[in-house]
């Protein structure tokens, strides 16, 4: 289906697809790997709420060299104890504490986009996506990488030379990896897992001595001290993690990185994704972008 496809030509195949056999579900082959294509949400539902079909499809194993088994790639009882343990950090009263950050983040883009109204088109995707790479890392690292001032930071060009080595094995299934291995890509590759994994095994040893050098006493004083004045220290999902690890739990310093790497990519590749379409529809329907903007003012004078 996907063999001899120009990347960009592809969502416009499958959409033609849709057109033609949806909404029923239909399946299609990319080389030897069959996909099923869902377009109806009561069939998504059946999926999405299951708790026995969870094994994840042949195309996040392209993900492993990078994310290895974190919750986004992982299965069965792994996924299980790894979930479990992880789920309290994205308690809603946890990710309130970031909402300062979020706010930070979200005016330093809008300040970017205002100097760019000059009356011609822009593409705002990589603004998007910068500023979801800045608030995700914050959050789930407690580090700045500046992605929306310095896109030439060479983290953030590991991370978008990951992804698109991702997507360039995604549509050339017949590659295999020891051939890709000598292949321009799969030097590329390697260069940019040796960036990734380097920043965030240094950020977690970082953060694992700090974190070991606090006296419980204090830190409890500190708590204390927090809660009488309704206050709390933001701390990242990689502290939580560490946390969790200290209390006797199950997590390795290469699990927290693989999940710390799992949140890196999921929550900005999806996020920026995400709203990029959510903008495309609200400027198609301008009545629902005027609605929106309306339940906005009321809420800032709430």
């Amino acid at each position: 289906m996907f063999i001899g496809v120009a990347k960009t030509d592809i969502f416009d195949l499958v959409c033609k697809y849709m057109r033609i056999f949806g909404p029923a579900p239909f399946r299609t082959w990319n080389g030897s790997k069959p996909g099923v294509h869902l377009m109806r949400p009561e069939h998504l539902e059946v999926i999405m709420a299951s708790s026995v079909h969870i094994k994840k499809s042949h195309q996040y194993d392209l993900t492993h060299p990078w994310l290895g088994l974190g919750l986004l790639t992982s299965s069965g009882a792994r996924w299980h104890q790894h979930r479990k343990l992880i789920t309290p950090s994205f308690h809603f009263k946890i990710l309130e504490n970031f909402m300062h950050t979020i706010e930070e983040k979200a005016q330093i883009l809008l300040d970017n986009l205002d100097k760019k109204t000059d009356g011609k088109p822009h593409d705002i995707y990589q603004d998007i996506a910068h500023c979801a790479l800045d608030i995700i890392c914050e959050t789930a690292m407690g580090v700045n990488v500046n992605a929306m001032s310095d896109t030439n930071n060479e983290y953030i060009q590991a991370i978008y030379t990951m992804s698109e080595i991702i997507a360039w094995k995604m549509i050339r299934p017949y590659i295999p990896e020891f051939i890709f291995n000598i292949l321009p890509q799969g030097y590329k590759s390697k260069q940019a897992l040796k960036v990734l994994h380097g920043f965030s095994e240094n950020i977690i040893s970082s953060r694992k001595k700090l974190l070991q050098t606090k006296p419980s006493k204090n830190k409890k004083e500190s708590d204390a001290v927090d809660e009488l004045l309704g206050v709390k220290k933001r701390l990242s999902l990689l502290d939580m993690l560490l946390e969790a690890s200290e209390d006797g739990k199950v997590l390795s310093d290469t699990d927290i990185r693989q999940e710390v790497d799992s949140f890196i990519f999921a929550g900005h590749d999806t996020t920026a994704a995400s709203i990029a379409w959510t903008l495309l529809l609200l400027g198609t329907h301008p009545e629902i972008q005027e609605n929106l903007y309306q339940e906005l003012k009321i809420q800032k004078y709430k």
